[in-house]
């Protein structure tokens, strides 16, 4: 069932929660700063870019100062007897200062992600 602005609206009107699309495109704001993202050696899938997003949002958030963030995720060939790797490096630019984190993870290239930005929302909240 298709549900028109109208219809959005008057559920808005009696109280009740707006069904799922409507609420995600009422929560989902654009980010301010550039983010740029580059995959390298795995394919570019929508849960990590959602997930990369997300991440970059929460840290423009808790520093409204961010003007670029970006974000390059690479899969590392394994060597004898290991798990595949990966690591993100994350560059943020501020209005006065730059930084930059790396990040790897065993299997999971989705928590590297949210411990680089982690990191990065650390490293900013510290004094200069």
């Amino acid at each position: 069932m298709q549900s028109s602005p109208e219809r959005l609206q008057a559920s808005y009107s009696v109280g009740r929660r707006p069904s799922g699309r409507a609420r995600r495109l009422r929560t989902r704001r654009r980010m301010s700063a550039a983010l740029n993202m580059d995959f390298v050696g795995l394919p570019r899938s929508q849960a990590l870019v959602s997930d990369i997003e997300r991440e970059a949002g929460r840290l423009e958030s808790r520093h409204p100062d961010v003007t670029d963030v970006n974000v390059t995720v690479e899969e590392r060939a394994p060597r004898k007897y290991e798990r595949k790797q990966y690591n993100v490096r994350l560059g943020v630019r501020t209005g006065e200062r730059q930084l930059f984190v790396n990040r790897e993870h065993d299997h999971d290239p989705n928590a590297a992600v949210r411990e680089a930005f982690e990191a990065a929302v650390r490293q900013l909240s510290a004094p200069s």
